[in-house]
């Protein structure tokens, strides 16, 4: 019997779902279906397999970080026949908003290549999207019409697998250079916000749920509350498995935020002018200039952020402080999780 190995990463079990309904449906073709749920500290396959099935999101028209750093770390593939399936969000399927792969499928295809794996096939599949943190997530309605047209897609792309139909995507060069940028700014930067925009608020009870399934590993409880630090992927599992709702987005948080982005910039207000009027007099192109000034400016902003963010959390302890820092648009937001998320995630015993 030919065994088909499924690596997977997923915050809300969108693609925990995609794997496992492609493993279902490859049953019937008489594969013999393992998986591999990538976390922070998932170990590389081993062993041989006839076929491996790489399934993750789409973070920002990108590669999630933590799946980039599993791809690099994967050991030679010794060209064994591979496809990649990436989920990304779908926002009304009335409106027909859908999500976009950007540059996140040629990322997986260019590192994968370099470990030597067969990538024959590669497509893209919209499930509802999970970005409680910022837009309220679809209608019951709505998340039920998306998932049909889902599952429709993934019977088709199961049976093009199954059958190593070759199939790649193509995207123009300005798609490509567009989502690279934005991309490299959510790796670099924009996961790490995330986690320090969000707040437990008073109907937390500690009980650390959040905690103990980040695949990051990223939050700690600290003084009976839930504390998240810089290695956030922005999965926003947290958020949306909290059994109390009590994970918000704090608007406070985010002027303060904010508020270091512009003060990072007053220093470069007052250069003087004869410091660029001398590199240009050494020959030097501006552009390097503009280079330090740029790398100098995001150290400042992440320098008076942390310091901010240590300020804050010391603050919170007050509880008239606590409550004007859990004003959140987000407490009406409805919360997501795919089909069989709870059952697939005590199954695997996620991330541990």
């Amino acid at each position: 019997m030919p065994k088909a190995l499924f690596c997977y990463f997923s915050g809300t079990g969108n693609s925990a779902d995609a794997a496992y309904s492609i493993a279902s449906r490859l049953k019937t073709f008489g594969y013999s279906p393992f998986f591999l749920p990538i976390s922070h500290n998932t170990p590389s396959p081993s062993g041989l397999f006839d076929l491996i099935v790489f399934v993750f999101p789409v973070y920002a028209c990108a590669l999630p970080h933590i799946v980039q750093r599993f791809f690099k770390k994967l050991p030679d593939g010794r060209h064994s026949k591979t496809a990649v399936i990436s989920t990304n969000g779908e926002v009304d399927i009335k409106r027909t908003i859908p999500g976009y792969e950007g540059v996140c499928l040629l990322q997986a295809e260019s590192l994968l290549k370099r470990k030597h794996y067969d990538v024959f096939f590669m497509d893209t599949v919209g499930y509802p999207h999970n970005i409680t943190n910022f837009v309220n997530t679809p209608t019951e309605e709505e998340r039920g019409g998306i998932i049909n047209l889902a599952q429709e897609k993934l019977t088709s792309i199961s049976n093009k697998i199954a059958r190593f139909e070759e199939h790649r995507k193509r995207y123009p060069l300005w798609a490509r250079i567009g989502s690279t940028i934005f991309g490299i700014l959510y790796s670099a930067l924009g996961r790490r916000m995330i986690g320090k925009l969000y707040i437990a608020d008073h109907n937390c009870n500690a009980c650390g749920k959040c905690a103990r399934y980040c695949p990051a590993e990223a939050i700690r409880i600290k003084g009976r509350k839930p504390r998240w630090d810089f290695n956030c992927e922005g999965c926003e599992r947290c958020i949306n498995i909290c059994p109390a709702h009590a994970i918000q987005t704090s608007l406070a948080r985010g002027l303060i935020l904010i508020g270091t982005a512009v003060g990072a910039l007053i220093p470069f207000l007052f250069i003087p002018a004869q410091i660029p009027q001398w590199f240009l007099s050494k020959g030097i192109h501006p552009i390097f200039f503009i280079s330090i000034c740029v790398i100098l400016y995001f150290i400042l902003h992440l320098g008076l952020f942390y310091i901010s963010d240590k300020i804050l959390f010391l603050l919170e302890r007050i509880p008239l402080i606590q409550r004007i820092f859990e004003f959140s648009h987000t407490k009406k937001f409805r919360r997501y999780l795919a089909p069989n998320f709870n059952r697939n995630l005590e199954e695997q015993n996620y991330g541990r």
